[in-house]
């Protein structure tokens, strides 16, 4: 009987600690990032990762970089500024939003390209010049 009470007694603790699941953000709005050209001719690809904190009005009050490649850091914390979410009369709420940048091939006939993944993912492609290196 006094080993149920205690199992029950933990399981309740353990319950209190597990913070609960926040429901996914909704995006009023999204803006891409511009992919550097100078990261473009270094081939840098990758995913970078932006912990936006957003208000009760929607409005990201700010950006901050979380993962991915530093030469990518600058736009994608700019384009995570521009979003807009739907306004929350609660306390303000946390998101991470993805930007991914892809090179496209070098005959792609668009030099570049922009994928929205709802809800918080955007994947942008750019034409590399092409180029005759010679060693």
């Amino acid at each position: 009987m006094i080993r149920n009470a205690l199992i029950v007694t933990v399981f309740s603790l353990t319950a209190a600690i597990v913070p609960a699941q926040q429901a996914p953000v909704e995006v009023k709005e999204a803006h891409a990032p511009h992919y550097p050209p100078i990261a473009v001719l270094a081939r840098v690809v990758g995913q970078v990762e932006v912990r936006v904190n957003i208000g009760s009005d929607g409005v990201v009050l700010s950006s901050e970089y979380e993962s991915g490649p530093r030469m990518l850091q600058t736009p994608s914390t700019d384009a995570a500024k521009k979003w807009k979410f739907e306004a929350d009369t609660g306390s303000n709420r946390v998101s991470i939003l993805r930007f991914s940048y892809a090179l496209l091939d070098e005959k792609a006939p668009d030099e570049e390209q922009t994928i929205f993944l709802p809800p918080d993912e955007i994947v942008v492609k750019h034409r590399p010049a092409a180029g005759n290196v010679q060693y």
